[in-house]
């Protein structure tokens, strides 16, 4: 009865999706261990009479939930410098001139935006951290787990870690050497 199973569903289809014959019975896997969302499940074939129908129905009930469906943030785009959705760096030189003296000031901000919230202009509510303030990492990890927050989502910190080392610090290297160009031909 096993090997009968196995030779009938062991080809990959979508009925199949997330479903895996295992043992005795189906093995059902939705999300990713670590990531936001993960379901497993077992339908044994001495427990369920039609456990591959069962391991398709639990399949389509959580595929259709709420929770499935807003599981992700969404993909940072390739133009994206912080290698998070929702969150982006802005950094740049301020040059003011008062009472003849000229003032040269860093900026660098980190931007958050608040869901898909705007304001009366139409415009996306975003908050601000600064990393001048709080230094590159501390502001970068803020912000990050800021837009997680009001998202509702967990992130861990090992992700932050290796989007921050390599997405955000190599386009960051980048801006900063455009920006020294720049400041220098204002003088």
């Amino acid at each position: 009865m096993q090997i009968e199973h196995f030779k009938e569903h062991s080809a990959a289809s979508e009925s199949m999706y997330g479903i895996s014959f295992v043992g005795a019975g189906y093995q059902l896997r939705l999300g990713q261990i670590g990531a936001d969302f993960y379901y497993t499940a077992y339908f044994a074939l001495s427990r369920y009479p039609d456990a591959l129908r069962a391991a398709q129905d639990a399949r389509d009930t959580i595929i259709n939930s709420k929770a499935f469906k807003s599981r992700s943030l969404g993909i940072a785009g390739c133009n994206n410098s912080t290698g998070f959705v929702g969150v982006s760096c802005h950094c740049g030189w301020s040059i003011e001139t008062k009472n003849n003296n000229v003032y040269v000031t860093r900026k660098l901000r980190f931007h958050v935006t608040k869901g898909s919230r705007k304001d009366n202009d139409g415009k996306l509510l975003l908050e601000c951290v600064s990393g001048v303030r709080m230094g590159v990492w501390k502001a970068y990890r803020k912000a990050v787990m800021r837009r997680h927050e009001i998202a509702g989502k967990r992130v861990s910190a090992k992700a932050i870690a290796h989007k921050y080392d390599t997405v955000f610090l190599p386009n960051y290297r980048e801006r900063l050497e455009a920006l020294e160009l720049d400041w220098r031909r204002a003088i």
